[in-house]
């Protein structure tokens, strides 16, 4: 890599990670995220889990680990968000985790609030991890909690 002056290294294969937390739309999200991945034929498939475990309350970590069943069942592989150091805000541990793991396409849910917001969604900060392209939000089934 040196002597051709390669600064890193690159996705080679197409990898999805899909958000997921404890509400019953995850279950969906992640049947989405597999027939998605199954159209582009990812190489890889990860669930990451965007919510603190130790803050849930009974049936929150009940729906949780029935979405890990899920994901399982669906050869999914599951991975928490790793937490980081305080000031650090969830979109900055996002892309780096995403960056680490060389993730090519994003698919999140998103509450849709308006019709133009739905017509034409946006990505935020999610964009900066991979081409805003590879950002998928699913809105179907997705409630504001």
């Amino acid at each position: 890599m040196r002597e051709h002056r390669i600064g890193g290294v690159w996705p080679a294969a197409e990898r999805l990670a899909v958000l997921v937390d404890y509400r019953a739309c995850a279950k969906d999200l992640l049947r989405k995220a597999w027939r998605f991945g199954q159209g582009l034929k990812v190489d890889t498939i990860t669930a990451v889990v965007v919510s603190d475990r130790a803050r849930l309350t009974l049936p929150g970590r009940t729906a949780l680990a029935s979405t890990e069943h899920l994901a399982e069942d669906l050869e999914i592989t599951v991975v928490d968000l790793p937490q980081a150091a305080p000031g650090c805000s969830l979109p900055d541990r996002l892309v780096a985790f995403l960056r680490e793991r060389n993730v090519t396409h994003l698919m999140l849910g998103q509450a849709p609030r308006n019709r133009l917001e739905i017509a034409l969604p946006h990505a935020g900060r999610w964009a900066t991890a991979c081409r805003p392209e590879n950002v998928h939000p699913v809105y179907s089934g997705f409630q504001v909690a």
